[in-house]
């Protein structure tokens, strides 16, 4: 080296080496004068070797000093010493062991590429980062708002992507939450981002994939004339999601098991994650079946028991319910007429007589 740069290198040297004492503070000063030991020697031997690369500071050159600390410890075979302190200590630890684990990453030889293609990805991440806070904030908001899908369908979700991609974008240039405050929040929401992208991803894949059968769905062309049979209960040509029981009495009964006249549980709901309304209920419905002794699902016991659409949970896939218990729904009305027993003379078996109660029958009381 020339005798013009030999101050400012000594300079150099000099603060280097007082980085690197620090760094050792947590030992006795008899083992930090023996590992640094002609520190400044061997720094200034080193600057001054031309037949090794040298980089613009010391730095560069020998990487952070508690990196170049942690070497020396390693070299003598001393452990550091655990510090006392709070979380604010160990935080501290923390960060200074990442850094010492990034600047030995970025003196090796696959670095400077690795930083370069990164560096030309960067745009790439600033609009997948505003396309997963579109995602997540349009599940939050629930597709009434926000349809979900690899792009919005409707003109607010168009809105909402283009500002959640545009401020993502101007966070990224550094225009937005550019202190060093905000770097760590920045720096969070990015690591979250790249974590909860993938199950994002296949969310919204399945939603497509849903949505394209059910445009398929749509063209098919029915050939058979004769109305096929339909599961479930009809009345009034309407399907009934839900059977109510009265007594003689016109009292509701509750946990009634109902079959038909082959022994056939009698069942009215086959999708479980429709909602069902009824006029004079504000809310509608999804149901639950019942569980017998042998822990099987039953759902021909009645009233279907299940939960109004305002307590279902917002998830991933649609909606899931809640973690209480499913309750009755309200009955249509609080009581049915009663029922007059059949009258006429007993038959042989002690049963009312059939042409009495071909007469009669059965009557409901006014």
């Amino acid at each position: 080296m020339s005798s013009t740069t030999d101050v400012p290198v000594a300079r150099s040297v000099a603060a280097y080496a007082a980085a690197v004492r620090a760094e050792l503070a947590d030992l006795g000063p008899e083992q930090v004068e023996e590992l640094t030991d002609g520190l400044e020697a061997n720094l200034t031997d080193a600057l001054a070797d031309d037949l090794r690369p040298h980089g613009a500071d010391l730095v560069e050159e020998f990487g952070e000093p508690a990196a170049y600390a942690a070497e020396l410890r390693a070299a003598a075979g001393v452990d550091a010493v655990p510090r006392r302190g709070g979380a604010k200590a160990r935080f501290g630890a923390l960060r200074a062991a990442v850094r010492q684990d990034l600047a030995g990453v970025r003196r090796r030889p696959w670095w400077p590429a690795v930083a370069e293609t990164s560096a030309a990805l960067r745009p790439l991440m600033w609009v997948v980062r505003g396309w997963v806070v579109f995602q997540v904030t349009g599940w939050a908001l629930g597709p009434a708002v926000v349809t979900p899908g690899w792009w919005p369908t409707t003109g607010l979700g168009a809105v909402m992507v283009l500002l959640c991609v545009g401020a993502s974008v101007q966070v990224g240039r550094g225009r937005w939450l550019s202190g060093r405050r905000a770097a760590p929040l920045v720096a969070m929401l990015t690591v979250v981002t790249l974590v909860v992208s993938y199950p994002v991803a296949g969310y919204v894949n399945r939603y497509q994939e849903r949505l394209a059968a059910a445009d398929v769905g749509t063209t098919v062309v029915t050939v058979r004339s004769d109305p096929e049979p339909m599961d479930g209960v009809v009345v009034d040509g309407m399907p009934v999601s839900n059977l109510f029981v009265y007594d003689s009495d016109g009292f509701p009964l509750e946990d009634v098991q109902i079959y038909d006249d082959r022994g056939r549980p009698v069942r009215t709901v086959f999708d479980t994650e429709t909602l069902w309304s009824r006029p004079d209920l504000a809310e509608a419905w999804r149901f639950s079946g019942a569980t017998d002794v042998e822990g099987r699902e039953r759902w021909n016991v009645y009233p279907l028991t299940g939960w109004p659409s305002d307590e279902l949970v917002p998830d991933l896939l649609g909606e899931a319910p809640p973690e209480w218990a499913p309750r009755t729904p309200p009955f249509p009305f609080e009581k049915a007429p009663s029922i007059v027993p059949a009258t006429g003379a007993a038959g042989p078996d002690g049963t009312a007589d059939a042409d009495a109660q071909a007469d009669g029958g059965a009557q409901v009381a006014p």
